[in-house]
């Protein structure tokens, strides 16, 4: 049987792509299909990732961040670490 289940990372590939590799690991050492969306669902909810970006050109320009922010951070010449949130907002974290 073929089963396929589709999930929301909140816009954050690097948790998705982690998920992705998890899955394909349990799947493979003979965990149920079932069982293992459920742990993804799961931990979907409590894991948060936290990047290093060098732009948030990008953020700003799909609208998780706003644009005064980033322009201060821009003039102040500042590296930021952010993670995205349940809503998939850019948080800054520092």
């Amino acid at each position: 049987m073929n089963a396929m289940f589709q999930w929301s990372s909140f816009g954050n590939d690097t948790k998705m792509l982690l998920f992705d590799f998890w899955a394909t690991e349990e799947i493979a050492m003979g965990k149920r299909f079932e069982e293992v969306v459920q742990e993804i669902e799961n931990t979907i909810k409590n894991t948060l990732i936290y990047e290093s970006v060098d732009s948030l050109e990008y953020l700003v320009r799909s609208g998780r961040l706003k644009k005064i922010h980033g322009f201060a951070v821009k003039l102040l010449n500042i590296k930021l670490i952010v993670s995205i949130d349940k809503e998939g907002n850019a948080v800054i974290i520092c």
